[in-house]
């Protein structure tokens, strides 16, 4: 039996300004795995995240800047029961000199939210 390992799996892929969206306008497109979301205000720099694994909504986010990780999963609908918010990761593709390396950053996120 094929066991689940990652519970949450987030990878930063690009910064943009989102211009084109109404303040506070939340904007759904697609369907299933290919939804896309956009959390922002007009003018606002946004970053380009996939949400993935045991969320209510995984997709591809579109997110103001300073939106910490609480606040990414919470847009994808929370934490579904199966996952395991002692084990998320993020991933992100970093340039070094002149060749891009994918980071891996592992997060407690139980231990985070104990805190509150």
């Amino acid at each position: 039996m094929l066991k689940k390992v990652i519970s949450l799996l987030l990878i930063f892929t690009s910064i943009s300004f989102a211009q084109l969206f109404e303040s506070g306008t939340r904007i759904v497109t697609g369907g299933g795995s290919s939804a896309y979301y956009f959390v922002g205000k007009t003018g606002e720099l946004t970053i380009t995240v996939n949400l993935w694994g045991f969320v209510r909504n995984p997709g591809r986010y579109e997110v103001p800047s300073s939106t910490d990780l609480v606040q990414l999963i919470s847009y994808g609908g929370g934490p579904l029961k199966e996952a395991k918010l002692k084990d998320v990761k993020i991933i992100r593709n970093v340039r070094e000199d002149s060749t891009i390396v994918e980071k891996v950053i592992k997060i407690n996120v139980e231990k985070i939210h104990r805190r509150w």
